[in-house]
C-alpha cells in the first residue's frame, strides 16, 4: 500500500512538473543600448542605433519613463519629451511580440546639450505669419506665402471665404490655429 501511494505521490508530482514545463514563457525585461536616430511621439517609436551599429524602430509603451543620468540634465524633471535626436540612452523592454521600450535612462545628451532642435523656419509664432503671398486659390482654399523669416510654405484656409480678396504679391499675416496637427488659416491680415 505504501508503495502505491508513494507511486501515485510521484505521478502526481511529476505530471505537475510536465505541465508546468510546457506553459509559455512569460514576457520578461530586456535591456539594450544606443544613440536616438529620430523619435515620432504620435506613433510612439524611436529609432535606435544600438553599440553594434545595427538599427532598428522601437515601439514606446505609453507608461515609459525617462530618467537622466547625464549631469547636465540629473535634476531636471523628465518626460518623453524631453528625449532628442543625438542622445545617448540605456533602455529597458519588454520582451515578447512586440518588444516594447519600458524605461529609458539619458547617459549623454549629446552634442547640443540637449537642447531642443533648431526652430523651423516655417513654424507658426504666436502671434500669426508675415510674408508675401505668391499663390492664391480660393477652390481648393490654400494660400502660399513666402515667408519673411525665409523659406516658402503653403497653408490651407479654415474655408474658401478666409482669403476672399487676397492676391498675390500683396504682404500679408497668416492667423493659424492647430487643427489635427496642421496650420489652418483662419484669418488673413492685410
Amino acid at each position: 500500500m505504501a508503495k502505491s501511494s508513494n507511486r501515485r505521490t510521484i505521478l502526481v508530482l511529476l505530471s505537475g512538473v510536465l505541465a508546468l514545463g510546457a506553459l509559455p514563457a512569460q514576457a520578461g525585461v530586456g535591456f539594450d543600448r544606443g544613440e536616438i536616430l529620430n523619435i515620432d511621439l504620435r506613433a510612439m517609436q524611436v529609432q535606435i542605433k544600438d553599440a553594434k551599429d545595427r538599427e532598428r524602430i522601437w515601439p514606446i509603451a505609453r507608461d515609459a519613463t525617462v530618467k537622466f543620468s547625464d549631469k547636465a540634465w540629473a535634476n531636471r524633471s523628465s518626460a518623453l519629451k524631453d528625449l532628442r535626436k543625438g542622445m545617448y540612452v540605456h533602455f529597458s523592454f519588454a520582451t515578447g511580440d512586440p518588444e516594447t521600450i519600458k524605461e529609458f535612462d539619458v547617459k549623454d545628451v549629446g552634442q547640443g546639450g540637449g537642447a531642443a532642435p533648431a526652430p523651423d523656419p516655417t513654424a507658426n509664432p504666436a502671434g500669426g505669419v508675415s510674408g508675401k503671398v505668391t499663390a492664391v486659390d480660393t477652390r481648393v482654399a490654400q494660400i502660399e506665402v513666402m515667408l519673411d523669416r525665409g523659406g516658402r510654405k503653403t497653408y490651407q484656409a479654415a474655408n474658401g471665404s478666409v482669403l476672399a480678396g487676397v492676391r498675390a504679391g500683396q504682404r500679408v499675416t497668416l492667423v493659424t490655429e492647430s487643427r489635427n496637427g496642421q496650420d489652418v488659416v483662419v484669418q488673413v491680415k492685410r
